[in-house]
């Protein structure tokens, strides 16, 4: 299949997705990207101020913010556990880059290697650094204990008010159908994976789209 012709198959899909965008837009559903938005999950039975080990967290305006966590906690975990403003488009789901943090290099030498999923959606990251990971990816551990992780300021959506913006919205889901369209084309060039059509595919399910 060529490359114009898969990407017409696909066309109506994203002029949908574009449609739902637009909506939500000019609807004041602002909440779609917040952490603390219904759709998105937090690691439950464990409280705020829980746990041994110490995380800081450096916003993009240059603040940070400490928490306790637990074994096992993502950052995206502890971000919505403590209200940090970490974007989650996919609810963690490794189908998109908006959970993008930056690590200090002490620890992020201490990670395991991210896998060639999370490579995949590293690459369309925005401000890609040699110690990015995504967030929902990042478990924490006796080694970790103690680290440093700075959200980059393009994922912030919030205004200074605690409102949505709604350019950043907009933004937020161009970036994904950006994300989609790559995805589609990784289906014609990496045949033989299946990470890209599982991407894909979870791009289809978070946007209410159906991909054959």
């Amino acid at each position: 299949m060529s490359l114009l012709r898969l990407f017409s198959s696909k066309a109506p899909y994203l002029k949908e997705a574009f449609q739902q965008s637009y909506h939500w837009k000019h609807t004041g559903t602002k909440a779609f990207f917040s952490t603390s938005g219904g759709l998105l999950h937090g690691k439950p039975g464990v409280s705020r101020g829980d746990g041994p080990y110490t995380v800081h967290f450096v916003t993009p305006e240059g603040e940070t913010i400490d928490v306790k966590a637990t074994e096992g906690d993502t950052m995206l975990d502890l971000a919505q556990r403590y209200d940090i403003d970490l974007e989650c488009a996919c609810e963690g789901s490794l189908a998109c880059s908006t959970c993008h943090v930056i690590c200090n290099e002490e620890y992020y030498d201490k990670m395991e290697e991210p896998t060639d999923e999370e490579n995949d959606m590293l690459d369309l990251a925005f401000g890609l650094t040699d110690t990015s990971r995504l967030g929902c990816q990042i478990e924490m551990n006796e080694e970790l204990d103690g680290i440093t992780v700075r959200i980059p300021s393009a994922t912030r959506n919030l205004r200074v008010d605690g409102k949505k913006s709604d350019s950043k919205v907009h933004e937020s889901r161009h970036n994904l159908m950006l994300s989609l369209f790559f995805s589609l084309f990784h289906t014609r060039y990496r045949i033989k994976t299946n990470s890209s059509l599982m991407t894909v595919k979870g791009y289809s399910q978070y946007h209410g789209l159906v991909c054959t």
